[in-house]
């Protein structure tokens, strides 16, 4: 399974293993990194300003935590379609 081609990374790093869900920012995707065979979450914002905004902020809060219960935020990017994932 593919991602749509705007949300692919540009040297294809993550293979998409399956879509698991939608949220009030972004749809959310099971993803194994090429690089070290681990899976990860990948969560895309949704097209517009508000769900990219709300993304930037969540991947802020996120990255200051540091609990079991808290995903990690390994990355962070914007597409030139103004996309984040």
């Amino acid at each position: 399974m593919r991602l749509p081609e705007v949300f692919e990374s540009a040297d294809n790093r993550y293979r998409v293993e399956r879509y698991l869900g939608e949220g009030g920012s972004g749809r959310v995707y099971l993803v194994v990194c090429q690089e070290d065979n681990c899976c990860y979450a990948l969560k895309v914002s949704v097209d517009d300003e508000v769900s990219r905004v709300s993304l930037y902020r969540e991947a802020r809060i996120l990255s200051s935590l540091v609990h079991p219960a808290f995903p990690t935020v390994r990355e962070i990017w914007e597409h030139m379609a103004g996309f984040v994932w």
